[in-house]
């Protein structure tokens, strides 16, 4: 919920203008307090699942310096899923049969089976393109940059593209004919669903947001504008009921009132005029991850919207985040480093560093199990399976003590 003025720590230095990224740096929280702007203040949660706030914030500024022996024995871990033929711009896992579905600059998407792929690699059997492919979906005439599942029917996804449109696929038949398509006639970047799966929202480059009903092809149920040339939106997320959403916008996140469309808070999260660039809920809605250009990635509890703790890892902007199905880890990528951090949500430590694509555009946790997927600057999916990563399960020992 939204209490009346929670303080908002941010977990950089008393100085704002302070070299937060040197690597023998150790800061302090801020003892400034940072307040939600209220409007009207939005009840979210149930007030029985409150978190208290922390009073202490640890803040892990650790240099990220991942060994070449250590960057090769993830490699040899990955598994790759070729078959595109241009950059992916995004991957996200598919509901619980084993699906993964990209969306690529080539125009189409592709539905992967990633747990074949990973009993291949196991097996030590090759594999080459297209191999664990499912299906290609074929229809958008430019770049896709988004996809979205469907809460609760596995076969729906819907994707966006800079073409103005968003199409809706079911995923039982790879023919483009049995895709919707909903207009927005502008550049879509990002798309997702209500937590009931009746509507789904479309946010463009122009900084405008769309509302439809995926039930049948027809105009956007709503319609608004809520970011700027200056102050752009980069990613939105639906609150666990879908009465309220959350977009990044500046330094700070906007949340939306969804019956009327309408801004009801503001949630500050940097110091200086670093942007916000991604946000992620944990499947439980305990936790919301922000990322900013500023290299911290923050985690908020959304009992009380107070700043837990805050990461450092990765000394470049923040692209990407993903919690894993249990909530235990988080993993956020930089656009410029070759390498995914995995850090505790518990106390924001290092556990573990993954190779990655130059130019990471998307990470994903799978929805039951520890396999996390990689876009970037290439043509291959990249995916590691962690399930039985030591570092994860000697964390997992700690965490439980």
């Amino acid at each position: 919920s939204f209490p009346n003025r929670p303080p908002f720590h941010h977990p950089r230095g008393p100085n704002p203008n302070s070299m937060y990224r040197h690597p023998n740096a150790a800061y302090l929280p801020s003892h400034q307090h940072h307040h939600i702007h209220h409007h009207h203040a939005p009840n979210i949660r149930d007030s029985s699942s409150h978190s208290s706030s922390s009073d202490n914030i640890q803040i892990s500024s650790d240099l990220m310096q991942a060994s070449n022996a250590t960057q090769q024995a993830s490699m040899q871990k990955a598994i790759y899923l070729r078959g595109h033929k241009g950059d992916v711009n995004h991957a996200a896992f598919c509901g619980h049969k084993n699906r993964l579905v990209s969306a690529g600059k080539d125009k189409t998407v592709k539905i992967w089976d990633y747990k074949a792929a990973s009993e291949g690699a196991s097996q030590n059997k090759s594999t080459t393109h297209n191999q664990h492919c499912l299906a290609t979906l074929e229809g958008h005439t430019e770049a896709v940059t988004k996809i979205a599942s469907h809460p609760s029917n596995e076969e729906s996804i819907c994707s966006v593209s800079h073409d103005g449109f968003a199409k809706l696929w079911d995923t039982r038949n790879g023919n483009a004919s049995t895709s919707l398509n909903f207009a927005t006639k502008e550049r879509n970047v990002d798309v997702r669903y209500d937590p009931q799966g009746n509507h789904f929202a479309v946010l463009t480059a122009q900084n405008n947001l769309f509302i439809f009903d995926d039930r049948k092809e027809s105009e956007p149920l709503a319609q608004k504008m809520f970011g700027s040339k200056k102050a752009p939106l980069y990613e939105i997320e639906y609150g666990p009921t879908g009465e309220y959403m959350f977009m990044t916008r500046a330094d700070e996140i906007v949340v939306v009132e969804m019956k009327t469309l309408t801004e009801v808070a503001t949630i500050p999260i940097t110091c200086d005029p670093s942007k916000t660039f991604c946000l992620k809920f944990d499947r439980a809605y305990k936790y919301l991850a922000v990322a900013s250009t500023d290299s911290i990635v923050s985690i908020l509890s959304t009992g009380d919207w107070s700043c837990q703790r805050g990461i450092a890892h990765l000394h470049d902007a923040i692209r990407s985040v993903a919690f894993s199905h249990d909530a235990k880890w988080i993993a956020h990528a930089a656009g410029k480093l070759k390498v995914i951090d995995i850090a505790s949500v518990k106390d924001g430590s290092q556990v573990k560093q993954v190779s990655s694509p130059e130019g990471v555009t998307s990470v994903d946790f799978a929805p039951n199990q520890y396999f996390l997927a990689i876009t970037g600057m290439t043509s291959t999916v990249w995916v590691h399976d962690l399930r039985n990563a030591p570092e994860l399960q000697e964390s997992e020992m700690d965490v439980s003590e």
